[in-house]
C-alpha cells in the first residue's frame, strides 16, 4: 500500500515538471550560436546621455568572445558565455530569459511581450522574460545580443 503511494507522488512530480519544447530550444541555440560567430564577434548595447534639452544615444560594441554552454536550469534549457547566463528558454512559460543591464530593465518591461522574471515570488534584477511566441528571427537576435552582451560583460566564472 505505502509503495502505490510512493508511485503516485514521484508521477505527480514528474507532471510538474515543466516540459521544454525542442523547436523552441533549436531556434533560440541557432540564434546564441549566430551572435558568438558574428564576424567581429560583438553585440552592440546602448547607453544614452541627457543634457539640458536632449537625449542622446550611442550605440557601442561589446565582446562577445567567451566559451558557449548550454545547461538545463529553471526547467528549461540556458545558455552561458564563460559561466555566466545570457538568454534561456523557460520550461514553464515558454518565453525566453533575457539578461539585462539592471538600469534598462524598467525600460525594456514596458515593452509588448516582455515581462519580469519571477523566482520564488520575488522579481530577479537584470532579467526580463520576452514572449518567444511573437518574436520573428531578427527581433529574438536581438534579444540573445543584448543577453550575451550583458554576460560578456561579466568575469568569467
Amino acid at each position: 500500500m505505502v509503495e502505490g503511494r510512493a508511485v503516485v507522488e514521484k508521477k505527480a512530480v514528474v507532471e510538474k515538471r515543466a516540459v521544454v519544447d525542442e523547436a523552441t530550444v533549436a531556434r533560440v541555440r541557432e540564434a546564441v550560436r549566430a551572435v558568438v560567430a558574428e564576424p567581429d564577434s560583438t553585440s552592440s548595447t546602448t547607453s544614452s546621455t541627457t543634457t539640458s534639452s536632449t537625449t542622446t544615444s550611442t550605440t557601442r560594441a561589446a565582446p562577445v568572445t567567451a566559451r558557449l554552454a548550454e545547461r538545463r536550469m529553471f526547467g528549461g534549457v540556458a545558455f552561458l558565455l564563460d559561466g555566466s547566463m545570457a538568454v534561456a528558454v523557460s520550461g514553464r512559460s515558454g518565453g525566453l530569459m533575457v539578461r539585462v543591464p539592471p538600469d534598462e530593465r524598467a525600460t525594456l518591461l514596458a515593452r509588448d511581450g516582455v515581462q519580469p522574471v519571477v523566482m520564488r515570488g520575488s522579481a530577479m534584477r537584470g532579467w526580463v522574460l520576452a514572449d518567444l511566441a511573437g518574436l520573428d528571427d531578427a527581433a529574438l537576435l536581438a534579444w540573445v545580443r543584448r543577453g550575451c552582451a550583458v554576460a560578456a560583460a561579466l568575469a568569467p566564472r
